[in-house]
């Protein structure tokens, strides 16, 4: 069984898998592009968490990246809103669930690093 997170962001609480290494592995290639050119701008003595890596690439990703990497990451690792009682594995289902563009891509982030 794979093991599952909880974590609470803004007022909502949430859960999700880990990806498997390969998935996760194509996921990154695929965005490589994206992070190389958002941290080549980024003091190398900075100290970045997820949430600072995220607003260095956010420049740098489009629609294009989103429906590619974004949702699909998001899909594979069975993300969840417990709160909203919602699995989150389509553009409508974050719609659905996420006010804020903050506290979405820190969801995502959170996903990502895991």
């Amino acid at each position: 069984m794979v093991e599952r997170e909880t974590i609470i962001i803004g007022n909502k609480e949430f859960q999700f898998g880990q990806i498997p290494v390969f998935e996760k592995s194509a996921l990154f290639l695929k965005i490589q592009r994206v992070i190389t050119a958002g941290l080549g701008n980024v003091d190398k003595n900075a100290k970045l968490d997820g949430i600072g890596i995220f607003a260095a690439i956010l420049p740098n990703i489009t629609e294009r990246e989103l429906d590619d990497i974004i949702v699909p990451m998001l899909a594979k690792a069975q993300l969840v809103s417990v709160t909203d009682d919602r699995k989150i594995d389509s553009k409508m289902a974050i719609n659905l669930c996420f006010n804020d563009m903050d506290d979405f891509f820190e969801v995502a982030s959170e996903v990502g690093k895991a």
